[in-house]
């Protein structure tokens, strides 16, 4: 990897940990095919799947957050 491409994913990551934080999610052998698979179907990726169905699930059950003095 040249120089230029190491730079590069250095400035990628501190955004990426500048911008975004990350979910583990542990779920039973072959279940992550599975999901894969059907976010596939819908043309997304399973993290935009998830995302999406998170969301959907917040709306529909009129969640609102507020974040405290204290985050």
């Amino acid at each position: 990897m040249s120089k230029y491409d190491e730079k590069a994913k250095n400035r990628i990551a501190r955004c990426l940990q500048k911008n975004y934080e990350q979910v583990r999610l542990t779920v039973p052998k072959g279940t992550l095919a599975k999901y894969k698979a059907f976010a596939a179907t819908k043309g997304i990726s399973m993290t935009e799947m998830i995302k999406q169905l998170v969301q959907s699930d917040m709306y529909s059950r009129g969640f609102e957050y507020k974040e405290s003095a204290d985050e």
